[in-house]
C-alpha cells in the first residue's frame, strides 16, 4: 500500500484517469469487451489509464489497483476474481493484472507477446484500435486455452478408474 499512496478510482469498464482515450476509443473498446464477454461471459475486462512516476512499476500498480479499487457501477464482488485489468500509462507502458480465477487462463508468454504489440500501438498513440486488437487477440488465446483444457478433461474422464 505504501508504494502507491493514491486514492484508487472505482474500476469501471473503461477508467481513463490519464485522459488518453477519445469518445470513439471508448466506444471501440467497450464494443470489443462485449464481444469478448459473449464468448467468455465469466471474464470481466477493465481498462484503466494512469500517470505514474518513473520509479513506479506498471505491473505492481496494476496488481495494486485490481486489489484495492472499489467496485465500478456494473461490477459485483464475486466478479473481481474473474476480472482482467489492462493498465495503460501515459508514458506508453502497459501492464496486465488478472484476478486469481482468471489468472490460470492467461499463459504469461503468450499474453506477453500481445502486450508487446499493444505497447507499440500505445507508443504511437493508437489507443482505441490498439486496445480493441489486444482484447480480440486475447479472445483467440482464451479460446485456445479453453479448448486445451477441455481436451485434458476429456482424456482424464476416459481413463479407467481403479478406485471405483
Amino acid at each position: 500500500m505504501s508504494l502507491f499512496p493514491y486514492l484508487p478510482p472505482l474500476l469501471e469498464q473503461v477508467t481513463d484517469t490519464a485522459n488518453l482515450f477519445s469518445a470513439a476509443d471508448v466506444k471501440l473498446i467497450e464494443k470489443e469487451i462485449k464481444r469478448f464477454q459473449r464468448a467468455f461471459p465469466q471474464f470481466h475486462w477493465r481498462v484503466a489509464t494512469a500517470n505514474l512516476n518513473e520509479h513506479e512499476s506498471p505491473s505492481l500498480f496494476a496488481f495494486w489497483l485490481l486489489n484495492v479499487s472499489g467496485l465500478g457501477s456494473d461490477e459485483r464482488m464475486e466478479n473481481r476474481p474473474w476480472t482482467i485489468l489492462l493498465v495503460i500509462l501515459r508514458d506508453g507502458s502497459v501492464a496486465l493484472a488478472p484476478g486469481y480465477a482468471a489468472e490460470i487462463w492467461l499463459a504469461a508468454d503468450r499474453w506477453g507477446k500481445l502486450l508487446a504489440e499493444l505497447n507499440r500501438d500505445v507508443r504511437r498513440r493508437n489507443y482505441g484500435p490498439g486496445v480493441r486488437d489486444f482484447i480480440a487477440r486475447g479472445a483467440l488465446l482464451m479460446g485456445k486455452a479453453w479448448t486445451s483444457a477441455n481436451r485434458i478433461v476429456q482424456r482424464k474422464s476416459k481413463r479407467p478408474s481403479f478406485l471405483s
